[in-house]
């Protein structure tokens, strides 16, 4: 009840006026209570089971104490010397929770003794045994001061990858956690060792699956950074290296899936790692497709690609959606069809172009055609060309190309292709 009490008198900004030392000494002393106090308990299994689900019971006078301390600093700047030393024992508590909202609320001495929080961020990542511990303090504090500080937020961050050696599992936790990081020190920033690092993940892109698709989601803005609203003169490049990173993430997968295909009889292993190849070829063009704003609701045009800015996002990002169709599986084809029925409009020769390719290769290859939905979008692709775009089939590659994909739906079963490969010749006169 003192923590809470507390606690609730700094939330409400009512603690004790500066020049009231009666009452600062009082609430000092309550609060000390809390700090010193013998809840949480800690179990044999805390740790292990907070590194599996960041969870704690109530009462938790320390967990609340470790909270009060660091919002108490931004109230009242002249207790920071008084209320030191308990941080530092709060950050080092036996209980994980404790020493997670220490850690999570430490950026409040920021302009109170920048190095002093820097100090205390080092030491608690580089001593800090919880895995969850450490994911959520790098998500909620390396992620807020990496615009402050680029350099001495990578140092932090490479030194974590090399936590745990010996311990696989929790390596990869770490790589994940931290690579969302990773990606905006090398795009923003042009981090040099951030961007040998993604290099080398994306030189085996397989084992760094999980990673790769975090990165990408995190990156899914940058992809069009300077193509919508107000754009700054750094925009292009944080674009570029962005696009650069997804291109170069396709081209790693293209390359495993070529082995993989050569395969007659797969083992279980190299099932896996198909897989695990394209769900990454998904994971790149779901982020593309939804960054040129594919998937946005017609009627919120917020964030939405037109105009001259998706003629250049297609001009730009065109050669990886095209390396995405030489082995894009159904899932993955669907949606790049999509993406090129969107931008069509800005450029209808290579959405026509990509679009067959990525029929004939990746979808003819993985069996898109014979999806239902695979089938009726093709037919809806083919009828605007046709109508609106009918001088592309002057060039007798065009109408090759359109006949083989029809002939892949029509040899599939599909009524609808057969009917518009019958009626082609009137339709392409």
């Amino acid at each position: 009840q003192i923590s809470r009490g507390v606690d609730r008198l700094v939330d409400r900004k009512l603690v004790p006026a500066i020049d009231d030392d009666a009452t600062t000494g009082r609430f000092l002393e309550l609060f000390s209570v809390a700090a010193t106090s013998a809840g949480p308990p800690l179990h044999d299994d805390t740790e292990a089971d907070f590194e599996r689900g960041a969870s704690w019971g109530s009462p938790a006078p320390r967990v609340d104490a470790a909270e009060t301390a660091l919002d108490l600093t931004l109230q009242r700047p002249d207790l920071y010397p008084v209320l030191e030393p308990i941080i530092d024992h709060l950050l080092g508590d036996p209980h994980p929770a404790v020493r997670l909202q220490a850690g999570l609320r430490l950026v409040r001495i920021w302009d109170l003794n920048r190095e002093g929080f820097w100090q205390r961020l080092s030491n608690r990542l580089a001593d800090e045994p919880n895995q969850s511990v450490i994911d959520h303090v790098c998500a909620a504090v390396l992620g807020r001061i990496l615009h402050e500080d680029a350099g001495r937020t990578e140092s932090l961050t490479l030194a974590l990858l090399d936590r745990f050696q010996g311990e696989p599992v929790r390596q990869e936790r770490m790589r994940k956690t931290l690579s969302d990081l990773l990606a905006i020190l090398w795009v923003t920033y042009e981090r040099q060792a951030s961007h040998a690092l993604l290099e080398s993940w994306i030189a085996d892109a397989a084992t760094h699956n999980s990673e790769l698709s975090k990165i990408l989601g995190t990156l899914r803005g940058a992809f069009v950074a300077g193509l919508t609203g107000q754009a700054d003169l750094k925009d292009a490049g944080l674009r570029h290296r962005s696009q650069a990173i997804a291109s170069e993430v396709v081209a790693a997968v293209n390359r495993g899936l070529k082995s993989y295909f050569l395969v007659e009889a797969p083992s279980p292993e190299q099932l896996k790692l198909g897989r695990d190849y394209a769900q990454l070829l998904d994971v790149v063009c779901r982020e593309l497709f939804f960054a040129a704003g594919a998937g946005r609701d017609s009627s919120n045009p917020d964030g939405v690609l037109s105009g001259d800015a998706l003629a250049v996002f297609f001009d730009e990002v065109g050669d990886t959606l095209g390396a995405i169709g030489d082995f894009a599986t159904p899932h993955t084809v669907y949606y790049l069809l999509q993406l090129f029925e969107y931008l069509l409009p800005v450029n209808p020769a290579r959405a026509f172009d990509l679009t067959t390719h990525a029929l004939r290769s990746g979808g003819k290859r993985t069996g898109y055609q014979f999806e239902p939905m695979g089938a009726d979008l093709l037919v809806r692709l083919v009828g605007v060309f046709l109508a609106d775009h009918k001088e592309l089939f002057e060039d007798d590659d065009r109408r090759t190309a359109l006949i083989d994909c029809l002939e892949i739906f029509m040899d599939a079963g599909w009524p609808a292709a057969r009917r518009l490969l019958y009626r082609l010749p009137e339709l392409i006169q």
